[in-house]
């Protein structure tokens, strides 16, 4: 843990300097890449605060430039923050925004993972139909790319919402999909981690429910009889 707090201020400091030089020099995209770049490192830090100041920061010196793909970028982390901070407002505006404009300039990887987190916005708001429109819209991006990992990431997504929504049975093929395709991806720890998660998920899922006899409450099959001596024990 000290070794990797280590790094993150071994970032700051890169990128702190890296700012005033491009500042001093008058490049711009270079002191554009340098303020998101410090953004994204106070937001894994969870210092949010600063995390908005610097992406913030960066969007005025994006749209001064004229630089999009920064723009974009900026906006799409603005959100993630703003999610942290549970304004969903402020989030779905920051995303709706990143997302016109990768539209506009056609990045699919950028478009999906911003459709991501915008049903991540509806998922707070109990708005699962949309969530799982845009779910589904990331998921047909992913798929004309050969981001395995990321669409794999996406369905499994799509497959908790589907089951918060009550559809479990779209739910179990959407996951067992996904688990699919991270079995075919080799020498990733997190896929192989992620692959053990939705295997146990489904194993779960697949648990019949029945009522038990005495308090009538759907139990999970495996569990009816500790559920049983609770009862009981009352």
């Amino acid at each position: 843990m000290e070794r990797t707090l280590q790094n993150y201020q071994a970032a700051i400091n890169y990128n702190e300097r890296y700012l005033e030089i491009n500042k001093k020099i008058g490049n711009k995209r270079g002191e554009c890449a340098a303020l998101g770049n410090l953004g994204n490192t106070y937001r894994v830090l969870r210092k949010y605060e600063l995390a908005l100041k610097y992406f913030s920061h960066s969007i005025v010196v994006a749209r001064e430039t004229g630089n999009k793909v920064a723009e974009a970028n900026s906006l799409h982390n603005l959100g993630r923050v703003w999610i942290k901070l549970r304004d969903y407002e402020k989030a779905m505006q920051c995303l709706v925004d990143s997302y016109a404009i990768k539209k506009k300039i056609g990045t699919v990887f950028g478009k999906a993972m911003t459709l991501r987190e915008i049903s991540k916005v509806h998922i707070q708001e109990k708005n699962y139909g949309r969530a799982i429109d845009c779910l589904e819209l990331a998921i047909k991006s992913l798929s004309c790319t050969y981001l395995l990992r990321d669409e794999a990431i996406a369905r499994w997504e799509l497959s908790r919402v589907l089951k918060r929504a009550g559809k479990k049975d779209k739910a179990l093929n959407k996951a067992e999909s996904s688990l699919t395709i991270l079995k075919n991806i080799h020498n990733d720890s997190y896929c192989d981690l992620l692959a053990k998660r939705i295997q146990k998920m489904l194993e779960k899922w697949s648990k019949k429910l029945i009522n038990c006899p005495y308090c009538h409450a759907k139990v999970r099959e495996d569990n009816i009889e500790s559920h049983i001596s609770k009862v009981h024990s009352v």
